[in-house]
């Protein structure tokens, strides 16, 4: 009779597991094709993984981004997390071993007419353990979704970690280029200062007209008011980089006065690296992972839960009776709970687990795509402003030599203040656009850090 139950239940167990539908645990793949290279011109060689911060060789730098990466809230936010999801995998864990707990009560009873004559108390303690047996494996796929998810919580904080000291080279980048506009505009006060002293001393000695003196005071204050935009864009920039660093934004972090040499450019190594170098995209495929292991907690949650339950405890009027083995019996029970009906809750579940799945898989494909749009911008646009920066630099150049002829005409009383402010504006203009461009490149080569994925 004992085999028959046996092979009944082996039985039982053997259609229920049919039921389940299998789910392919695959590795999330991109939806596009990879090339074997990047589009952009790189050169050679294998993709720099580490140290990149060291390669701007700034000291200021390099201390403000070690203050950030202590002092960042944003930061710490993502620490939490990952302590959270720590905890989270933990918890979920638990399932796989016993649950033991010890409790203990006591009792009083009486007559009411009779009051305290005829009392009587009792105390009891028990050892209770239960276990629920993982024959579907739902505990160990939950806890299995969890540990993914722990560490693509981990992946996350290295990307934020990593974004984080990017987005502060930058601000600090802008800092100096916006503090070198600035003086760019002192420089050009000055300059327009003496400009209008030569008019006025023309004008004194009726060498030129009245037109020529207010002019130059237009360009003066014109100057005056550029030199006001450029202090407010300055004060802005050492504000946001203030708040990154978690400081009162006082507009007073100390930084350079010059942009540093920008690196030589470096190797990008091959596509196919950043998908398992780039902390967001490995996060992004461990969530799959995860899902998938949703989907099989959900499905195995519509087969029986099988559990096993025991306790051994005893009770008595006092402790020595409580612990006498007489008095001491144990229990123990196995149990099966077999869902029949529950409003659709667990084929909704299943649903919503593959609709995650899905979310999942939308959002590795996502961030994929996008870690290589920022890679081939960033590889484009530094070829690009390069060549730029060359033609700003003849450009301002050719238009500063320009300016100086025509102020040395106009002072010999060959020329007019017209061309001559016409050339100044052009060296000006030419000036402020090749630090803007300088500024650029060096946030293309952040941005191509970031992009390949490599540590600080």
């Amino acid at each position: 009779m004992k085999k028959i139950k046996l092979l009944t239940c082996v039985a039982a167990i053997s259609i229920l597991t049919g039921c389940v539908t299998t789910t392919s645990n695959e590795l999330a793949k991109t939806s596009f094709n990879v090339p074997t290279n990047f589009k952009s011109n790189v050169p050679a060689g294998k993709a720099i993984e580490s140290g990149w911060l060291q390669s701007f060789n700034d000291p200021k730098l390099d201390k403000i981004i070690a203050e950030v990466l202590t002092k960042n809230f944003d930061l710490q936010i993502a620490a939490a997390k990952v302590d959270a999801a720590a905890a989270a995998a933990k918890q979920a864990g638990a399932g796989l071993t016993p649950a033991v707990n010890l409790s203990s009560q006591g009792a009083n009873q009486g007559n009411i007419k009779t009051g305290l004559k005829n009392d009587s108390s009792s105390l009891g303690t028990s050892l209770d353990v239960s276990w629920e047996l993982d024959v579907w494996g739902r505990v160990r796929a939950g806890s299995d979704a969890a540990s993914k998810e722990l560490k693509a919580s981990q992946l996350d904080y290295d990307y934020a970690r990593l974004s984080l000291a990017a987005q502060t080279a930058k601000a600090y980048f802008l800092a100096i280029e916006t503090g070198r506009q600035f003086r760019l505009a002192q420089d050009t006060i000055s300059n327009y200062a003496k400009t209008q002293e030569i008019v006025d001393a023309f004008f004194k000695e009726g060498m030129v007209s009245i037109q020529d003196v207010h002019l130059a005071k237009y360009e003066q204050a014109s100057a005056n008011d550029t030199l006001e935009s450029a202090r407010a864009s300055n004060l802005e920039a050492l504000r946001s980089l203030e708040a990154l660093l978690g400081r009162y934004p006082s507009a007073s972090v100390d930084v350079a006065k010059n942009l540093p040499a920008l690196p030589a450019p470096v190797p990008a190594g091959v596509p196919s690296e950043v998908l398992e170098r780039r902390p967001d995209i490995v996060a992004a495929e461990r969530r799959v992972a995860a899902a998938f292991d949703k989907i099989k907690q959900a499905e195995t949650a519509k087969l029986p839960k099988i559990s096993l339950t025991g306790s051994l405890g005893g009770a008595g009027p006092n402790l020595a009776d409580m612990v006498n083995p007489t008095n001491m019996v144990w229990n123990a029970v196995t149990s099966m709970m077999f869902p029949i009906f529950d409003g659709g809750n667990l084929d909704a579940q299943v649903k919503s687990a593959n609709a995650v799945q899905k979310q999942a898989l939308a959002g590795y494909q996502k961030t994929a795509l996008k870690a290589f749009g920022d890679i081939e911008a960033a590889l484009t646009n530094e070829t690009i402003f390069r060549s730029r920066a060359n033609s700003l630099r003849l450009a301002y150049q050719e238009a500063k030599r320009a300016e100086e002829i025509g102020l040395e005409k106009y002072k010999s009383g060959m020329g007019n203040l017209l061309d001559v402010q016409q050339l100044q504006r052009a060296s000006i203009s030419a000036k402020s656009s090749l630090l803007r461009v300088e500024h650029d490149l060096l946030v293309q080569r952040v941005n191509l850090y970031l992009g390949l994925g490599g540590e600080i």
